[in-house]
C-alpha cells in the first residue's frame, strides 16, 4: 500500500510532481523460514524510466502494531545501478515469534517534506521437528586413521580388535555410534579426491557391525575445516581473519566456496546411501575465524553503510575495514549484523548441501556452546530450519565457570520445542580443569548431566554424546582409568533416560569405608521383579561380596536398599550396573563423597536441575540441609529466596523452602503449584504466604507429609527439626 505523507510547517519546493511518483515494494516470496534473509526491492520513479535517486529508504518490521526491536540498528535499502532499484534485506531476528510480519519501507523526499511509504507482508514459520521417541545415547569415534588397522583394547581383556569399539559402546550403555568419516588434510589428499581414504573405507564395515549388534549408526563430515597448512593445493578459497591490524589466511575453507560445498555434498550422498547408516552428520558447518573474504556478500545483502571510497577499495582493504570494526567493537550494529549474517550463511550452506547431496536420512550438526553458537557463526534454530533433525551442542573446551554461563544463556534463549538438542562433553582431564575435587570423571558426569534440562526452559535434551572413545586410549585421562570415564558417561546416559521416563527405576550409590548401599526406587505404578545389580570393578575397590545380586521385587513406587561389602581406597569410584529386562543403567559415587563438607558445587547453574533445590535465606540452614542430602547421595543446589529465576523449580525432583514468605512472589507460587501437579515433592519449612489446600496426592498439615509423587510436606514451627525428619524420609 502506497502512502504520501505531507510534512507540515515546512516550506514546499517541489521540483517534480510527487503525486506522479510510483513506489513499488516487493520480496520474492511470502513464506520464510527462520534462517532466511528477506530480500527487498523498492522501485521508486518520478516517471517511467526516471528513477528517484539520492534517498535513503528505511526498513521497519511490525508484528501486528508492535515495532520489532533488535540490536542490529536501523535498516536501509541502497540504490543499485544495475537494477535501477533500492535493494537490501531484512534479517529475521534470532528465535523470532512465528507468524505474520509487516515490513514497512519509508522514503523521505525533498528534505523530509514528503514521505512515501509502502509495505509487504510475510509469514515466518519453522520446520516441524522430527519426533525422537528414544533418547540418543551416543558414543563418538573421532579418528583420521583406519580403524581396522588401528584397533582398540577389549574392555574385558584379550586382543585388540576394531570390533572392540562395539564392546566399549555396550559398556557405556550407548545405543548409538557416531563416527567421523570425512577428513581433508593438505598434502595427503588431492583436489579430485579431497577425503582421507581411511574414513570412507572404514565406515561401511563399522556401520554393518553396529547394526548387527543393535546400535544405530551415523557418519559425520569435517565440513569446512582442512587440516594442515592452507597451501591452496586443493583448489579451495580459504578464510581470512584479522588480528591487530593484520590479515592472515587460516585453514578453514570459506563458506562461499562452491567446490567445497559440492565435495561435501558428494560424500554426504555416499554416507546417506549406505543401508546401515541411520544419521548423516556435519561438523565445522560454520565460518572459520574471521570469514572476511565474504565481506562483499555481507555488505550487499544487508545494505551496510560503507566508507565513501568503498568502490575504489581492494578486497583486502574491505576485509581490513570489517575486521577492524569487529576487532575494536567500534560499531555495535555492524557487530550484531555480522553475528546474524554468519549464522544465516552457515544454515543456508547446510540447506544447500542437503539439497545437492540429496540427503534423505536425519541430519545432525555439531554446534559450539558459547553464546548459543552465535559467537562462532551458528544458531541452532536456524540450523534446524535448514534441515538439521538435531543439533549436537559441544559444551567442551570450557571451564566449569564458563559452562555455567553457557547453560544460563541457552536456557534463557530456548523454550525447548524449537530444536532437538543432543549435548556432549569431551573425555579429557585437562578440559575438566584437572579436577580432583570432585574427581574429574565425576566432574564430567555432572557437566554432561547438566545439559539434560539445562539448555532450554521447558524441555529435556533428546540425547547426549560421550566424546570420544579414542580419547580414552590416546588422550588425556589424568590419574583415572578408562572404566571410570566410561562409567561417568553411562551414568549421565542413565540420568537422561530416567528424565525422559524410559527407565522404570532411579538409583543412588552411598559409599562407606567398608560397604556401599545401592538404593533403587521404582518410579512407576507397576511392580518391578528380578532386577539385577552388578558390581563394576574399578581401581582401588576390593569387593568382599557377590558380584551380581538380584532384587526379586520392588513394589509400586517402592524403594529397596542393596548392600555390598567392599573396601574402597581413598578417592576411588564405587560403581554398579543395573539390568531389568534388557534395560540397563549405571550409577556410581566416589569414596569419600567429595561434597560431604561443602555440598554445593561452586559453579553449578541453577538451570541445570537435579535432585533437590534448596531455597533458603540463611547459609547455615542451607549447608545443614545440603550435607544431609549429600550423605544420602542426592545432588543438590542452593539459591536464596530472592534470587530464584523463572522457569527453574520444575527442573528438580524435590524443592525444600525454608523460612520463605511467598505472599510477594505470585509467579514463584504458581510455578511451585505446577511442580506439585506434575509430580514433584515440595517441602515447606516455616514458610508463609502459600495456600495449603490439599493437592490430589499431597497432605496439607503441620506434620511432615509423605514425600511421594505429587506431594508436599509442611512444617510450621521448628524448621531445622522438621528438616531432620525430612532427611530421614529422603534416606
Amino acid at each position: 500500500m502506497l502512502k504520501l505523507v505531507l510534512a507540515l510547517f515546512s516550506p514546499l519546493f517541489i521540483i517534480h510532481s510527487v503525486n506522479a511518483a510510483t513506489f513499488s515494494l516487493s520480496t520474492p516470496k511470502r513464506d520464510y523460514l527462520r534462517y532466511e534473509l528477506v530480500p527487498l526491492e523498492a522501485k521508486i520513479e518520478w516517471s517511467p524510466g526516471e528513477p528517484v535517486t539520492g534517498v535513503v529508504p528505511v526498513v521497519k518490521a511490525y508484528r501486528g502494531e508492535r515495532l520489532v526491536q533488535n540490536s542490529m540498528g536501523e535498516f536501509h535499502l541502497r540504490y543499485d545501478d544495475s537494477s535501477r532499484a533500492y535493494t537490501g534485506g531484512w534479517p529475521i531476528p534470532f528465535n523470532p515469534e512465528l507468524g505474520e510480519y509487516r515490513l514497512e519501507v519509508t522514503v523521505p523526499l525533498q528534505s523530509n517534506r514528503f514521505v512515501l511509504q509502502n509495505s509487504v507482508e510475510i509469514e515466518v514459520s519453522g520446520k516441524t521437528l522430527p519426533s525422537i521417541d528414544t533418547a540418543i545415547c551416543a558414543m563418538t569415534i573421532e579418528a583420521q586413521t583406519d580403524l581396522i588397522e588401528n584397533p582398540v583394547s577389549n574392555p574385558l581383556g584379550g586382543r585388540w580388535d576394531w570390533r572392540n569399539y562395539l564392546r566399549w559402546a555396550e559398556l557405556l550403555c550407548a545405543n548409538t555410534i557416531l563416527y567421523s568419516v570425512g577428513w581433508s588434510v593438505e598434502g595427503k589428499v588431492t583436489s579430485e579426491e579431497p577425503w582421507l581414504s581411511a574414513g570412507p573405507g572404514t565406515f561401511g564395515k563399522l556401520a554393518e557391525e553396529a547394526q548387527k549388534n543393535g546400535f544405530k549408526f551415523g557418519g559425520w563430515i569435517g565440513s569446512f575445516l582442512v587440516w594442515g597448512k592452507p597451501e591452496l593445493g586443493l583448489g579451495y578459497r580459504y578464510c581470512w581473519e584479522y588480528e591487530d591490524g593484520k590479515l592472515r589466511r587460516n585453514h578453514h575453507v570459506s563458506l562461499s566456496d562452491e567446490k567445497r560445498i559440492k565435495d561435501i555434498a558428494k560424500l554426504a550422498r555416499k554416507i546417506d546411501a549406505d543401508p546401515n547408516v541411520d544419521y548423516v552428520g556435519f561438523d565445522y558447518i560454520r565460518p572459520g575465524p574471521g570469514g572476511f573474504e565474504m565481506v562483499n556478500d555481507f555488505v550487499d545483502s544487508l545494505a551496510i553503510n560503507t566508507p565513501e571510497n568503498w568502490d575504489s577499495m581492494s578486497i583486502h582493504g574491505r576485509m581490513r575495514w570489517l575486521g577492524r570494526i569487529l576487532w575494536e567493537k567500534s560499531d555495535r550494529a555492524v557487530c550484531a549484523r555480522w553475528d546474524w549474517w554468519r549464522a544465516h550463511k552457515s544454515a543456508s550452506v547446510l540447506a544447500r548441501i542437503i539439497e545437492v547431496g540429496q540427503v534423505e536420512k536425519p541430519v545432525w550438526v555439531f554446534v559450539l556452546g558459547w553464546d548459543k553458537g552465535h559467537q562462532h557463526g551458528q544458531d541452532p534454530i536456524m540450523l534446524s530450519d535448514a534441515g538439521a533433525s538435531f543439533c549436537a551442542v559441544m559444551l567442551y573446551e570450557s571451564t566449569a565457570e564458563e559452562e555455567k554461563a553457557m547453560i544460563g544463556q541457552w536456557s534463557r534463549y530456548l523454550v525447548g520445542d524449537e530444536v532437538n538438542l543432543m549435548v556432549g562433553e569431551a573425555v579429557d582431564w585437562i578440559l575438566m580443569g584437572e579436577s580432583k575435587e570432585p574427581e574429574a570423571p565425576q566432574e564430567f558426569m555432572i557437566r554432561l548431566s547438566g545439559g539434560i534440562v539445562g539448555l532450554s526452559r521447558d524441555y529435556s535434551a533428546c540425547g547426549l554424546f560421550w566424546h570420544d572413545l579414542n580419547r580414552t586410549h590416546w588422550g588425556s585421562l589424568g590419574p583415572y582409568s578408562r572404566i571410570e570415564w566410561v562409567n561417568a558417561g553411562a551414568a549421565a546416559f542413565t540420568r537422561l533416560r530416567s528424565k525422559r521416563g524410559e527407565l522404570p527405576f532411579r538409583t543412588r550409590v552411598i559409599t562407606h569405608d567398608r560397604w556401599a548401599d545401592v538404593v533403587i526406587e521404582n518410579v512407576t505404578d507397576q511392580v518391578i521383579e528380578d532386577l539385577s545389580v552388578r558390581f563394576i570393578q574399578t581401581p582401588g575397590v576390593a569387593l568382599r561380596d557377590k558380584r551380581i545380586k538380584t532384587v526379586r521385587k520392588i513394589g509400586k513406587r517402592g524403594k529397596v536398599r542393596v548392600t555390598y561389602k567392599l573396601k574402597p581406597d581413598n578417592r576411588s569410584m564405587v560403581a554398579f550396573q543395573f539390568d531389568w529386562r534388557g534395560i540397563r543403567g549405571v550409577d556410581f559415587e566416589y569414596y569419600p563423597n567429595p561434597y560431604r563438607d561443602e555440598p554445593f558445587r561452586a559453579f553449578e547453574s541453577v538451570h541445570a536441575g537435579g535432585d533437590v533445590l534448596v531455597i533458603s535465606r540463611r547459609t547455615d540452614e542451607a549447608l545443614y540441609i545440603g550435607r544431609n542430602l549429600r550423605k544420602a547421595s542426592y545432588s543438590c543446589n542452593r539459591i536464596s529466596y530472592s534470587g530464584v529465576p523463572k522457569n527453574v523449580v520444575h527442573k528438580y525432583r524435590y524443592l525444600i523452602l525454608v523460612d520463605a514468605d511467598l505472599s510477594s512472589r505470585p509467579n514463584l507460587r504458581a510455578e511451585i503449584m505446577d511442580c506439585i501437579r506434575e509430580g514433584g515433592a515440595v517441602v515447606f519449612a516455616a514458610c508463609t504466604g502459600f495456600d495449603l489446600t490439599p493437592t490430589r496426592s499431597g497432605p496439607a498439615s503441620s506434620k511432615i507429609g509423605s514425600l511421594a509423587k505429587g506431594s508436599f510436606a509442611v512444617a510450621d514451627h521448628n524448621a531445622l527439626a522438621a528438616i531432620l525428619k525430612i532427611m530421614e524420609q529422603l534416606n
